[in-house]
């Protein structure tokens, strides 16, 4: 359903609160998920999600994806939060 946002007239409005709402599911799988999409329709107003994700998420997979997205969306603002991921994570 996450994904099926993507392709509404404008998802922007309507697709946002949801899709943040998706990356605090009890389902990792449904988090990962709405993280993607997030960061695909929402650009820099998702990079809030994706950082609480990337520092909070006890899930490595659901970690991965918001950093991975991160790289597609954020700015120099998250760079120095990565570093520090990178240091500490395996």
């Amino acid at each position: 359903a996450s994904h099926a946002l993507l392709y509404l007239e404008d998802p922007r409005g309507l697709a946002t609160g949801a899709l943040s709402q998706g990356a605090k599911d009890p389902d990792p799988a449904v988090r990962q998920w709405a993280l993607a999409a997030l960061a695909e329709i929402g650009g820099q107003s998702a990079v809030p999600v994706l950082m609480d994700r990337l520092l909070h998420d006890a899930v490595e997979a659901v970690r991965v994806e918001a950093a991975y997205r991160l790289g597609f969306v954020g700015d120099e603002s998250v760079v120095d939060e990565l570093k520090r991921v990178v240091e500490k994570e395996t």
